[in-house]
């Protein structure tokens, strides 16, 4: 991979952003940014196509009560992290951009997003938790959770409504 910093840099993220690879996270890309991710995340975790751990770093494995990284590579992600979403995105090819997990009572705010080999198959997937604590987003979660509340008390009305006599 070419220092994209100097020489060839230029030409190489063309090269990443090519019409091949307009629509797809290819190895390459992901190499590319990962470094920016994990730094500005509070965890990182990759899994391959049968959504088995094949990296975590330790601040994110730490972060979930998993110990010692390397305890957890092979695994079946959702043995370690039951409410991932990792799986979908692995079967589907579709990232999760912004979604909320809970985990042991926590909650994080992760992205996650499929990657794909030169031929445009899915090897796996990555994720970043954004947020590990949810006081920076608390108009945003409020305003979901008032939204939740509003849907919840319409569908209860909507069914009580469905339930009453007819003429």
């Amino acid at each position: 991979m070419n220092n994209i910093h100097g020489g060839n840099g230029a030409q190489y993220m063309t090269e990443l952003f090519s019409e091949k690879n307009k629509n797809v996270l290819t190895r390459d890309l992901i190499e590319a940014l990962f470094p920016m991710f994990e730094e500005a995340s509070a965890g990182a975790i990759a899994v391959d196509r049968q959504a088995r751990i094949t990296w975590i770093n330790s601040s994110y494995s730490h972060l979930l009560g998993l110990g010692d990284p390397s305890g957890v590579i092979g695994k079946p992600v959702r043995q370690m992290i039951p409410q991932t979403r990792m799986p979908e995105v692995v079967e589907s090819g579709r990232p999760l951009l912004l979604d909320i997990m809970e985990h042991n009572k926590q909650q994080f705010v992760v992205t996650r997003l499929p990657y794909y080999d030169e031929s445009g198959g899915i090897v796996g997937a990555v994720a970043f938790v954004l947020y590990d604590d949810l006081q920076p987003l608390t108009p945003l979660v409020s305003k979901y959770r008032r939204l939740h509340q509003d849907l919840a008390a319409a569908r209860k009305a909507l069914a009580k409504k469905t339930r009453g006599t007819r003429y």
